[in-house]
């Protein structure tokens, strides 16, 4: 919506307001389901990692909601590399990709819990270890990624390391090229632990008791949650960048629907973060069940 050129300065001005309205009512919205969502027992592990998730979700519409005034003139061109570096690093963008890699750890956590836990006879304690280090490996991946990527554009750059718009004028392809493929890896390392735990599942054909085949119908169920979770987030989250993606190797104008979604980007996580809030419960009653077998 924001790259029409034949717009006037009246529209813009409302699209822009638009845009606000829309992120903030989302991150209010999210905020409170994340309230509600706090008020109940934390000891399942699906509960914290559901947490980390909505609240990332409300850190990225908060930052979709607002734009620098740098960023705003790039809309309307064809520069998708500098429109890209200046939207990840404006000062609203930095509230986007924290929430950003907020949910991308959450879905990482998740996709990490289904294949460890895939087995209901044996989640044991090096399963379970090794759940935790990949967890923390994917923070430390994170904060190697952007620690590379000031280093690279600092030190191939005679400017200033800070300046008007946080970055825009430092990070260049270096750190956009590896943002680009950090969440390429993130989402296809998710969706390879996806197809391992249904993998898993489908050998899971012979119960013995009844007991266990109560445990793995609810086990079931908390999967079909989880995996609902990565398949929609993954797709809500590329699906802005893939556009400017093809926008930047092609050299082709797709930055009109590109920036349709970037703005629908918001409402949609606020729909699918409500949904997730409702269909939670059965993945907290799977998760307990294993513990006490």
């Amino acid at each position: 919506l924001k790259s029409i050129t034949v717009a006037t300065p009246a529209q813009r001005t409302v699209l822009d307001i638009l845009n606000v309205c829309i992120g903030q009512v989302t991150f209010f919205t999210q905020i409170y389901c994340l309230i509600l969502f706090m008020q109940r027992s934390m000891k399942c592990c699906l509960c914290k990692v559901a947490c980390v998730y909505a609240f990332g979700s409300a850190i990225a519409s908060l930052g979709l909601a607002f734009e620098c005034e740098k960023c705003s003139k790039l809309w309307a061109t064809t520069a998708y590399r500098d429109k890209m570096s200046c939207f990840y690093f404006a000062p609203n963008a930095q509230l986007y990709l924290i929430g950003n890699h907020l949910m991308e750890c959450s879905v990482i956590a998740l996709s990490t819990i289904v294949v460890t836990e895939s087995r209901i006879r044996s989640c044991n304690f090096f399963l379970r270890r090794l759940r935790n280090v990949s967890i923390c490996l994917f923070f430390i991946l994170s904060l190697t990624c952007w620690l590379v990527g000031l280093w690279l554009s600092t030190s191939m750059s005679g400017d200033q390391f800070v300046n008007s718009c946080y970055f825009v004028d430092v990070v260049e392809r270096q750190f956009w090229l590896g943002f680009t493929v950090f969440m390429a890896c993130s989402s296809a390392s998710s969706l390879l632990a996806v197809f391992i735990s249904a993998w898993h599942l489908q050998k899971r054909t012979i119960i013995n008791d009844q007991f266990s085949a109560l445990r793995f119908r609810r086990q079931i169920t908390a999967h079909k949650w989880i995996f609902k979770v990565i398949f929609f987030t993954i797709i809500i989250l590329n699906t802005p960048w893939l556009f400017e993606v093809l926008g930047g190797v092609w050299e082709i104008r797709r930055n009109a629907m590109s920036s349709f979604f970037w703005m629908l980007q918001p409402v949609m996580l606020c729909l699918f973060n409500m949904i997730n809030q409702v269909c939670h419960d059965s993945g907290c009653i799977c998760q307990n069940t294993v513990r006490r077998s």
